[in-house]
Formats: structure tokens, sequence, C-alpha cells
């Protein structure tokens, strides 16, 4: 894997490299400073001579058969201070809550949901069930009677479009949802627009709910003045015992009203 030295950082993690001469070379040596950084951990190597080299045969880090458990090269700063360190060795390997992990001590994924061994008929689309979808028409009833009756117990197809809410619309733990090439649920008007009091356009689940919520191809966003949105508030836990049960793929927040984080997505 070769590494130029003007990119910002390369972080890898739970790599498995084998029989491969060189893991990562960088384009030049560091000579004690370098623009770029590179971050390595809990990565397993299998008969790789060098974990780290430089162009032109120098090795950083000795590879073999072995497991890097936090290595960087790069700039390393403590607490507070403004002031970096150039470190080319053993880094502060961050704790990863067992939660996250799969039962290989990786950090847990799930690929995209898949629903092609569903039926036709298990499948209903937003527009065949009233919402409109043209960016202009008020879709938040119609929505809302959709996740009512469908939750559950069908996959909610969101056609090409752009769904304009006015008011807060949950999306109920249960759901399966997605999009086709990124469809758009925007909160629009006068509840979104003040600041001092903000209100979420879409709830991934009411307050302290837990279950399956599987959202895929969906952009949230806003139309118009939105400084008082919180675009997107996360509330669903997924199932005990079922990682990655509850989660978005493929998905977005986008807004055109960016005054802090918090007034994006909320947790």
């Amino acid at each position: 894997m070769a590494y130029g030295s003007e990119i910002n950082t390369q972080a890898i993690i739970d790599a498995t490299v084998v029989n491969t001469p060189i893991f990562v070379r960088t384009s030049q040596a560091s000579n004690g400073q370098l623009a770029g950084s590179i971050a390595l951990n809990n990565a397993q190597l299998i008969n790789v001579p060098t974990a780290v080299g430089v162009v032109g045969g120098a090795v950083v880090l000795t590879g073999g058969t072995t497991t890097i458990t936090s290595w960087g090269q790069g700039n390393v700063y403590h607490g507070t201070s403004s002031t970096s360190t150039f470190t080319q060795g053993s880094i502060y390997a961050a704790n990863k809550p067992s939660v996250l992990l799969d039962s290989s001590g990786k950090i847990f994924g799930k690929m995209h949901p898949q629903y092609a061994n569903y039926a036709l008929s298990q499948i209903v689309s937003v527009r065949d069930n009233g919402a409109k979808g043209d960016g202009k028409t008020d879709d938040t009833a119609a929505l809302k009677a959709i996740f009512a009756q469908y939750a559950g117990c069908k996959i909610i197809f969101f056609d090409a479009g752009t769904y304009v809410v006015t008011s807060t619309l949950t999306i109920p733990a249960g759901t399966q949802m997605v999009g086709e090439a990124w469809s758009v649920i925007a909160g629009s008007g006068s509840a979104f627009q003040n600041q001092a009091s903000p209100q979420v356009v879409v709830q991934a689940g009411a307050a302290n709910s837990q279950g399956v919520l599987e959202i895929s191809d969906i952009i949230f966003s806003t139309i118009g003045p939105a400084a008082g949105a919180i675009v997107l508030e996360w509330n669903v836990q997924q199932p005990s015992g079922q990682n990655g049960g509850a989660g978005m793929w493929d998905s977005h927040i986008r807004s055109r009203f960016l005054p802090t984080f918090e007034s994006i997505l909320s947790y």
C-alpha cells in the first residue's frame, strides 16, 4: 500500500495482511517531520517482512508474523496543549467497548441491507400510498399514516423524490425503509425556523424505543430557512444481543443552514 506524504491521515484498523513484502510504504522518509500521518491499529501480519517502509528500501517498522496493537507516525498532541511531538512508534490504543466488537475482537460492521429475497407483496411504495415526493406538497400526514400502517410488517420504499415535512416525523422502531437514488426527506416551514427553540425534523425511533430499524439510501435535509432544525434525532436502541439491528446505510444528513453540529444531529 503506497502512501504520499501530503495525505492528511491514513488510519488502518483491524487489517489482516498475508504474504505481502511491504504493508505500508511512504513516498519519502519522515526525517523527524511529515505533513501526513499514519495510524495502525490491530493489524495482524502473517509473513509480511516490512510493516512500514519508505520508497528506496528504508524500513521504518519491521514486520514478520505479528500483530501491531497501536502504532503511529505523525504529530501527537497531549491534553489541551497546542504543541505537538513528532512520534514514530507505539501510540495510545483507544478503548473499544465490547458492544462495538464482533466475536473476533474487530470493530463490528454490517453490510447494506438487501431485500432481494422479499416478495413484491412485502414492499410498499410511499407514492402508491398517498405521498407525493414532489418537493412542494406537504407529505407529513401521508408519511405518518404509512409508518403507522406498515412499520414492522412491510419494507417501506421511498420512490425517488423530495418528501416535504412541516412537523416532526417519527420513524417507529421496527421500520425497514429504503430510498431510490437517495430519496430526500426535507423539513420546511415555520416549525423549523426558530434557532432559539429548535425542533426535530425526523426522529429515528420514539424516545426510549428499542427494536430493529434499517434506513438505507435516504437523505435528511431542509428546505428554505431552517435555523431551528435538528435534522435527525436518533433515539432507537438496537434489540438486545443483535449488533447492527438499528442503523443507517448510505444515508446522509444535508442542511443548507449549519450553525452548529448539534443543530444537525441529536442522539
